[in-house]
Formats: structure tokens, C-alpha cells, sequence
């Protein structure tokens, strides 16, 4: 059962999941089914993660800093380079709902 995540006023999408909650996902370009009938050139397909009855901890770190990121192809020679440092950390939790 699928569900459509696209708000109506200006074509975005209008829930994004957590990244902990994805499953899989699927990129479909070009031209996609009749299944996706408003899908103008992509439709990005999103599976979460199903409830279970033990109670998975998952625990993320994302790392950015300087000696890992690419170099920019448009960035000019001389020009100051753009410094965006990130260093966040992060959990989540699941289990069954109490009945």
C-alpha cells in the first residue's frame, strides 16, 4: 500500500522521512508507469521500515569536514574556499506499540 507525498500547492515533497526510517528507495527517471501519473520526469520510490517486536537502536554520526569533500569544478582558482564543517550525531529507537 503506497501513499502519494506530494504537496498539491507547490509540487514538493511533503513529509521526508528520517533517513534511520528508509528501508530502500528506487529512482525512477525518463518515463515512468501509469502507475505514477503525475511524475513529470522522476519519481523517487521510498520503503520504510516495517515495525518488529525487538526493540532496534540505531545510532548515526554524519562527518563533514574539509579533507573530505570533493573539489568544486566551478569554484575559481584564487577565489576563498567555502568551509562547511558538520559533526552531528544522532539516535533513534523502535520497538512494538503497546497493545
Amino acid at each position: 500500500m503506497g501513499h502519494v507525498n506530494t504537496d498539491r500547492m507547490v509540487f514538493a515533497m511533503a513529509i521526508e522521512p528520517p533517513l534511520e526510517s528508509v528501508q530502500e528507495f528506487r529512482i525512477l527517471t525518463s518515463q515512468a508507469s501509469a502507475e505514477f501519473s503525475q511524475a513529470g520526469g522522476a519519481v523517487v520510490d521510498v520503503v520504510t521500515k516495517s515495525g518488529q517486536k525487538e526493540s532496534p537502536w540505531d545510532r548515526v554520526d554524519y562527518f563533514r569536514n574539509e579533507a573530505t569533500d570533493a573539489r568544486s569544478y566551478v569554484r575559481r582558482p584564487h577565489a576563498a574556499p567555502c568551509y562547511f564543517p558538520a559533526n552531528q550525531f544522532g539516535a533513534s529507537a523502535g520497538g512494538p506499540a503497546p497493545a
